[in-house]
């Protein structure tokens, strides 16, 4: 397995984020008084409409960062080449292409055309997926379950008769081949 990406691309942001628009200074000006009951201090320290204090700040900051942690975990298990640099590549930042060559997050710089290039020179079959347009119910374009049975049930109609034509044949040859073994005179071309 390995990682490519373009030398445009963006690669890291390995970070976690958390954003919610708090309404209750506005709310409380307007003569309102949210109220939001919890069970248990650590439940829904900040919500929409909830008075937020610095513990409950607090509270989210460490979710947030269990979260960040498990996350560059798993990016180490992933790829255990960024074990010394996850302080460095884990911060939330972003990095160019080239520059995440240089930090060890990708393998090699390519776009995604010099790769299906190369697979194709490499000899490898490369397939080109279609998005299905609503209303195109082509053969060659079925994706939806549903449409694959009206489009199945279509193609077994134009199918039986030739079965039928075929198994006619079939008991045709037969006939013949038989007639030829008994008389050697009958020759089938």
């Amino acid at each position: 397995n390995k990682l490519l990406a373009a030398p445009f691309a963006y690669v890291g942001s390995i970070g976690v984020i958390m954003e919610v628009i708090n309404y209750n200074k506005a709310l409380e000006r307007f003569g309102a008084n949210p109220i939001v009951l919890t069970a248990g201090d650590a439940k829904a320290p900040i919500t929409a409409t909830g008075k937020i204090t610095k513990t409950d700040m607090d509270i989210k900051k460490a979710d947030l960062a269990k979260i960040h942690t498990a996350f560059r975990d798993l990016v180490v298990e992933g790829r255990p080449s960024l074990s010394d640099t996850i302080d460095t590549v884990g911060n939330g930042n972003v990095f160019s292409g080239k520059e995440a060559l240089s930090l060890n997050m990708v393998d090699s710089i390519m776009t995604s055309d010099e790769y299906l290039l190369e697979r194709i020179l490499a000899g490898d079959r490369v397939l080109k997926l279609h998005r299905l347009r609503r209303g195109n119910k082509s053969p060659n374009n079925i994706l939806n379950p549903m449409d694959f049975l009206s489009s199945f049930k279509e193609e077994i109609a134009k199918l039986v008769p030739r079965l039928f034509q075929a198994a006619t044949f079939a008991q045709f040859f037969r006939h013949i081949m038989t007639k030829q073994h008994h008389n050697t005179n009958n020759i089938l071309y």
